[in-house]
């Protein structure tokens, strides 16, 4: 009998190979790809969406917004290095890279104040919130 453990190491060990099997198999089309990692909070006037995509160029990167929904595409080609004879490629893991994550904010935002700027890696999208979603002070007068 396996323990729990084993049972946990030995199913991953087969989704693994299952993924590379069929990513092979069929050129990656069954494989599924995560996106970047993204952060995404809420600040007094704002959310700020932070978004990993190490290697890409801001030409690579679109940003767009529809309601309440923020869309993030990227997508990165690499160059194909010639291969001339002579030469034996061993093994090819870089490639092309592409991604589309649409996230749900929690409330509406100020599209046309929307800011993005990439650096080190890290795509930063600050979203101004609409006025109608922040705090409103009312003031309570005596009668």
């Amino acid at each position: 009998m396996l323990r729990a453990w084993e049972q946990t190491a030995r199913g991953q060990n087969l989704e693994r190979e299952m993924d590379r099997l069929f990513g092979s198999f069929w050129g990656g089309a069954l494989a599924t790809k995560p996106g970047p990692a993204v952060n995404l909070w809420e600040e007094n006037d704002s959310l700020v969406a932070q978004v990993e995509v190490p290697g890409f160029l801001l030409s690579d990167l679109d940003v767009s917004i529809l309601g309440n929904r923020l869309t993030l595409t990227g997508n990165q080609k690499q160059e194909v290095e010639e291969v001339t004879e002579g030469t034996k490629l061993i093994r090819r893991e870089r490639g092309s890279t592409s991604f589309d994550r649409t996230l749900s904010l929690p409330c509406r935002v100020k599209a046309k104040k929307i800011r993005a700027r990439l650096e080190s890696g890290i795509l930063t999208v600050t979203l101004p919130k609409a006025d109608e979603e922040k705090p409103l002070r009312i003031e309570v007068k005596p009668s």
